[in-house]
């Protein structure tokens, strides 16, 4: 399915520790990033597609892994920023989430939002997210496919919350609808 050379490539930066941050400011929020993962080529220095690494890291279970040497690797300056972590449920069920990540970021102090999208898979892990509020906050993509109740989203207290876009087409095309946006924005 990938480029055996690519995921070489992948796998040399994450033993050699070399990957790069990229960050998205959030714009209206004062020092809160998005952070993701940045592998240069070997041989042009030019940055690879940031979006076939995390789908390549994340088929292989290493997204979190990179996660930990990015923080590592720019401590310094991400101590005064949100963190915002964009994570998926399978992400979640990596080993590094239970040992590597929350010591690193208790122990640095560090101010991280896991952003997870919620998916079929979302139940497996939610136990999992009471564990993670310990020691981050939790913010949820694609609310709004059936995968999560109410009752669970206000119970996790989330820092973000993204509503699906078939919800936004819903109160588009009926606005009788209008009252699921509302019930969302009270919880």
């Amino acid at each position: 399915k990938y480029n055996p050379e690519f995921i070489k490539l992948l796998n040399k930066s994450i033993l050699n520790q070399k990957i790069i941050l990229s960050y998205t400011p959030i714009e209206n929020h004062k020092n809160t990033i998005i952070v993701e993962p940045i592998i240069k080529d070997e041989y042009s220095n030019t940055p690879l597609s940031k979006e076939l690494i995390i789908n390549i890291a994340q088929e292989f279970n290493l997204y979190l892994l990179m996660i930990k040497i990015l923080l590592l690797n720019n401590i310094s300056l991400l101590k005064d920023q949100k963190i915002i972590i964009n994570v998926t449920t399978t992400d979640l069920l990596a080993t590094t989430i239970l040992t590597d990540l929350p010591t690193l970021i208790k122990r640095e102090e560090l101010n991280v939002v896991f952003n997870i999208e919620v998916n079929s898979k979302y139940s497996v892990v939610f136990p999992l997210l009471k564990t993670i509020k310990s020691y981050a906050q939790i913010g949820l993509r694609k609310v709004g496919k059936g995968y999560i109740s109410f009752r669970d989203v206000y119970a996790l207290k989330v820092e973000y919350l993204e509503i699906d876009d078939t919800i936004i087409d819903l109160v588009d095309t009926n606005p009788q609808w209008k009252f699921l946006l509302e019930a969302v924005k009270i919880i």
